[in-house]
């Protein structure tokens, strides 16, 4: 008897990606004269393109009752100037067993290296410093999803994360070392209805951040989130999808140990804390002629570093609702959209995004001879204000 069963044998396949590209740097409208603030100053006429390129490869092993993938990728951009170039390299394994009818298991591991010149962008573009930032991140999850029922699921994560970050000068002259580490535990329930998909979580990130500078002394503070959510989507409705929800979310962050850069600000164990409840709803209209509208609006407090991922529904309506926003940042952000499907293989959109955000800063009330503005030039934050921004993104796509 021949055995034509795909699954009962073990699939080996490859995955290749390779990317070039060149960014084209126009500062022609940017001058500073000669004063590039006493650090080595480019002329426009020394600004050069970038160059980058990326690279992926990806195995993955599928067999009846597991699922592996290995994957490295990196990605090379040599800068638009002297020390603005950026090197990146990530290693991850995958590993998903089935360790009985209702129980699977999951272990993911990340491991990766970055390193780069004087970046981010200093308040003077064309000015050069001989700083090169050296980062290391290590996580590793491990997953537990139980069928409960035909209609129900649980699914619990645990995860260690430790990224640890180097600043030093060209020559090996180090300035600081920043390690931030620490655990995360996460649960989520989800029951499925005729019309209804309720969903239910709870998590919580206990890290440390700990900060070692070759100029001041050292510093460790606690880095913590925790969250309770409850989504529903309401199907039924027409051609109307309805999404409402809502969090409880509190924040631990030490503000005062990573004070904006080039701000001449001291680090200071200044925590924030802060509880909010934050609302979301959404609404997707799908036709029979491919198109759909999408709206939302849902509200946000943001984790520091050390929390990166969640269970928790990253999207309202299809609008993003997770951004690399400073520790503590509220915000309430609205959304429209269109798609547009063309036959069986293009899809069209564009969206409309505003985001108001609250953001709290370390800031100290006094006026400096080094500089009257910031107040806190030379010196160490001792309060933490609110301060008021917005952003306003158009997007469009096409695949």
């Amino acid at each position: 008897e021949t055995d034509t069963a795909l699954f009962d044998r073990p699939r080996l396949r490859a995955f290749a990606g390779v990317a070039y590209g060149e960014t084209d740097t126009d500062l022609s409208a940017y001058d500073t004269g000669d004063d590039c603030g006493g650090v080595p100053c480019y002329t426009l006429s020394e600004i050069d393109d970038s160059n980058l390129e990326a690279r992926e490869l990806t195995f993955t092993m599928a067999g009846d009752r597991y699922a592996a993938a290995m994957s490295y990728s990196s990605y090379a951009d040599d800068g638009f100037r002297l020390n603005s170039d950026e090197d990146d390299r990530v290693l991850r394994w995958f590993v998903q067993a089935a360790v009985s009818d209702r129980d699977t298991v999951q272990l993911n591991v990340i491991d990766g290296e970055r390193e780069t010149g004087d970046l981010p962008l200093r308040q003077l573009l064309p000015a050069v410093t001989p700083e090169r930032i050296d980062t290391a991140e290590t996580n590793v999850g491990l997953g537990w999803h139980r069928k409960l029922s035909p209609r129900a699921d649980l699914a619990v994560s645990a995860i260690w994360n430790d990224t640890e970050q180097s600043a030093a000068f060209i020559g090996g002259f180090q300035r600081g070392t920043a390690v931030l580490q620490g655990p995360q535990l996460e649960a989520q329930w989800v029951q499925r209805s005729g019309r209804a998909t309720w969903i239910a979580g709870a998590g919580a990130f206990a890290g440390t951040v700990e900060l070692r500078s070759a100029f001041t002394d050292d510093f460790e503070a606690d880095d913590t989130f925790a969250n309770g959510y409850g989504y529903v989507k309401l199907r039924g409705l027409g051609p109307v999808e309805l999404t409402a929800g809502a969090a409880v979310e509190s924040v631990e962050t030490p503000l005062g140990l990573l004070p904006p850069r080039d701000s001449n600000i001291a680090p200071a164990d200044l925590p924030y804390t802060e509880t909010e409840f934050s609302p979301k709803l959404g609404a997707t209209a799908t036709f029979g002629t491919g198109t759909t509208l999408r709206a939302g609006v849902y509200r946000r407090l943001a984790p520091f570093l050390g929390r990166l991922q969640t269970l928790e529904p990253t999207q309202v309506a299809g609008f993003n609702q997770f951004f690399e926003d400073v520790g503590g940042t509220r915000s309430w952000n609205y959304g429209v959209g269109i798609d547009q499907r063309l036959g069986r293989r293009w899809f069209l959109g564009a969206s409309y995004t505003v985001r108001d955000l609250t953001v709290p800063e370390a800031y100290c009330d006094r006026e400096t001879e080094w500089n009257e503005f910031s107040g806190c030039a030379g010196f160490a934050p001792s309060v933490i204000e609110d301060r008021d921004s917005d952003e306003r993104w158009t997007r469009a796509y096409a695949s």
